[in-house]
């Protein structure tokens, strides 16, 4: 072979390369966060944090395979793009369908020139599948890749954590990447109520499940809920604001369902009249059950799973929004405080302000995680010198006791005042009535909160 030859051979080989077409597109790395809405936008200093957390790709929920939404993206992005459309068991046919597959060909052209003009990618299409069972095959998928093979995007397959098993392995290895929905995931997520009961007692999995193909693990920081309609029929609710959920406003406890701490706890209420919480409208003989995140099991376990050779594993893909907007609900501060490790719980902050001829306590939770669901658990309690209490009310809170000790007392033999909510949400701030006291208000405050993980968190505060 001469040396001329020899010279031309690398770019020979370039050549054939290019006329094979572009590579595939490696599998991503970096975890993934999937945003609330297609127009749920980040600020550049939330990308920033995200970016700095190990977080590469932001997710962008499109709806239902058949008639995806556009998304919307800012001037600026730190992450890659990843589409996400819904397949529900009666769309999978798209996915072998030639004109289907042109149709998204053309949706993904226009989603990869909107991420450019956003100094960003479209790194992958995530095919969010739903089902009570795995199926046995899922026809077109290499010819869907082969579509989309021009526009150097990856595909991948979302799939709930009870399918995996050998079988999902061979029905799904034609995928670039797969992300398994597990623990706390709000199933299906379609809606379909046919589905919510049978995804809702398959999806108690304590561990990360470990499927053969590379994978993420999702990790939803959001509450869920269970609705039964006194009408008939289940809906799951994700993301609800949970501070009237209490006696007071009508709702009967029916307790704690799941109290082990390797798991989310979850309880039970039955409405006795109407209630809305956070849009959502509830009517007498309506029966709600919760799920808390448990934010260090969810840390601990999916730290662990980093930690560990397991084949394949990419990361961890995170729902930390919820589908609407309103107070107490989980958003941007919640992921942060999560993924910054810094807190597993919420962060008391207390202020004794002046109100006429006494003093209101409010109470600030300055983080991004909740307490957990507890009439008896979370309560602010104010310690004065014996005699120094008088007349108080309840003010934004569920009830209140004049205590000496656990022993309840009259207001002036009284040496403390406690004050107790059923839930303090993210960033919550909520007030006492005026308190009266006969003399200055120099003491001790005590907030005590219980955590979804089963432990108690106190803080004290002194009174000047």
């Amino acid at each position: 072979m001469n040396k001329q030859f020899q010279r031309l051979l690398p770019l020979l080989g370039l050549m054939l390369a290019c006329a094979a077409g572009p590579a595939p597109s490696p599998p991503l790395s970096g975890d993934i966060v999937e945003l609330r809405s297609p127009s749920a936008l980040l600020s550049p200093g939330e990308q920033d944090s995200l970016a700095s957390a190990g977080v590469r790709h932001l997710a962008i929920p499109l709806g239902m395979a058949d008639a995806p939404a556009r998304p919307e993206l800012p001037a600026r992005l730190t992450g890659g793009i990843i589409p996400k459309v819904v397949v529900p068991e009666t769309q999978r046919p798209l996915l072998a369908d030639e004109a289907y597959r042109r149709r998204l060909f053309a949706s993904v052209q226009e989603w990869i020139l909107a991420a450019e003009r956003a100094e960003t990618s479209v790194e992958a299409v995530l095919f969010h599948f739903e089902g009570a069972a795995c199926p046995a095959k899922v026809e077109g998928v290499s010819a869907l890749k082969e579509a989309l093979r021009p526009l150097r995007v990856a595909c991948g397959a979302g799939v709930p954590a009870f399918w995996v098993s050998a079988q999902m392995g061979e029905v799904f290895e034609a995928f670039d990447f797969v992300v398994v929905f597990g623990q706390g995931c709000a199933w299906p997520p379609s809606g379909d109520p046919a589905l919510v009961d049978g995804y809702r007692g398959q999806s108690h999995e304590n561990k990360p499940a470990e499927p053969s193909l590379p994978h993420y693990q999702a990790v939803s920081l959001a509450n869920t809920s269970w609705v039964t309609w006194a009408a008939g029929g289940v809906s799951v609710v994700s993301g609800i604001e949970l501070g009237t959920l209490d006696r007071r406003a009508g709702v009967r406890a029916a307790g704690q369902i799941m109290d082990t701490p390797l798991v989310d706890p979850q309880y039970a209420y039955e409405m006795g009249r109407s209630l809305t919480l956070t849009g959502l409208t509830l009517e007498r003989g309506d029966k709600i059950t919760v799920a808390l995140a448990n934010y260090p099991f969810r840390r601990a376990a999916f730290g662990a799973w980093a930690r560990r050779p397991a084949p394949g594993y990419l990361g961890r893909y995170l729902l930390p929004y919820t589908p609407g907007g309103g107070g107490g609900v989980i958003g941007f501060g919640t992921l942060a405080d999560y993924l910054s490790g810094v807190v597993d719980g919420p962060v008391p902050v207390v202020e004794v302000l002046p109100s006429g001829r006494g003093h209101v306590l409010a109470l600030t939770n300055a983080s991004g995680l909740y307490s957990d669901l507890s009439d008896t658990g979370n309560y602010i309690e104010w310690f004065l010198p014996r005699g120094r209490l008088g007349d108080a009310s309840i003010g934004e809170f569920a009830r209140f006791r004049f205590l000496d000790g656990e022993t309840e007392e009259m207001p002036g033999r009284a040496a403390s005042i406690r004050f107790y909510e059923s839930y303090l949400a993210p960033y919550e701030t909520v007030r006492t009535g005026p308190i009266l006291l006969n003399g200055p208000p120099a003491g001790t405050v005590v907030v005590r909160l219980a955590l979804p993980g089963g432990e108690a968190l106190e803080t004290r505060f002194p009174t000047r």
